[in-house]
């Protein structure tokens, strides 16, 4: 251990010499002595170059996907060997951790939960909850009373008008 650098992690890997043990066990030491390794998260959209961090790892860590997404990628340090589940049959992760379908419209709304799973430690994971946008529901019109604005009326001879929009009253007397 004196030889170790401080910026040095050692592993230490037991496999039971005997067919009858199963599993394996592993150690992390650094010059000081057992080691315990950071684990911290972030993600990107739509194949963006910029990491966003995840400031709270208490597990769930809650994403709220911008609208218009189609992928989120998944990052993560302190895994040895990550694995990613999760997921539905129209949502998928792969073994990068990215995230896709979320653009399906049949998904809008929905909440999906994706769990990053250390193979080397299976104790040790971590879940994402990936909220997905609601449907956008366009204005398309109708009556606006209290919106303002003009309509604009082409005649055939080429000439337009512009009529301002007022609210219309109703006259009960």
């Amino acid at each position: 251990m004196a030889t170790v650098r401080p910026e040095d992690v050692v592993v230490v890997k037991i496999t039971p010499a005997k067919p009858s043990l199963k599993g394996t066990l592993y150690f992390f030491f650094n010059n000081t002595g057992k080691f315990t390794l950071d684990h911290s998260y972030s993600y990107a959209v739509n194949d963006a170059k910029t990491l966003t961090p995840i400031t709270d790892t208490a597990s769930p860590s809650t994403i709220t996907a911008p609208a218009g997404t189609k992928t989120i990628q998944l990052n993560q340090t302190g895994f040895i060997k990550p694995q990613w589940t999760g997921g539905n049959a129209n949502i998928s992760i792969d073994a990068t951790g990215k995230i896709s379908g979320l653009d399906n419209p049949a998904e809008a709304g929905k909440t999906v939960t994706f769990t990053l799973t250390d193979a080397v430690d299976p104790t040790n994971t971590h879940a994402f909850n990936i909220k997905i946008p609601a449907k956008d529901t366009p204005d398309n019109g109708g009556n606006h009373s209290d919106k303002g604005g003009t309509t604009t009326i082409i005649v055939s001879n080429g000439s337009t008008t512009q009529i301002p929009n007022k609210p219309s009253t109703i006259d009960n007397s």
